[in-house]
């Protein structure tokens, strides 16, 4: 059967998911905290993660990639607005011509010792 005739959209049998979107194989919330914080005491590069990990995955019947997959989607800290929140992202015309004529002084008056233009 081909992914086409099985309704998925993805060659390789994965589809991507919505932002809201629980995937068929979610876990239960309080394991992922508790898988979480185990593994945060754990030193980055120790075999014991890779026990653990696997344990949570023989338990629910899934791999070890979608334990790491449910790890990483899991409560990511993110801020609450953009640093610039309320304000416009462009320039206005007054600063965007501002800054144009800073560059163009910078230019002009801009030499090295032999009395030749830098490049800016």
């Amino acid at each position: 059967m081909t992914s086409a005739s099985s309704g998925i959209g993805h060659a390789s049998g994965y589809r991507a998911l919505a932002r809201n979107e629980q995937p068929t194989w979610a876990f239960p919330v309080d394991w992922l905290l508790q898988l979480r914080q185990r593994l945060d005491r754990l030193p980055p590069k120790s075999p014991e993660r890779a026990i653990q990990i696997a344990a949570v995955a023989g338990l629910y019947g899934v791999s070890a990639t979608n334990v790491y997959r449910a790890l990483q989607a899991f409560k990511k800290p993110h801020a609450a607005h953009r640093a610039n929140y309320g304000k416009p992202r462009m320039l206005l015309q007054a600063e965007l011509k501002r800054y144009c004529a800073l560059i163009a002084e910078l230019k002009l008056r801009t030499t090295n010792k032999a009395g030749r233009h830098r490049i800016t």
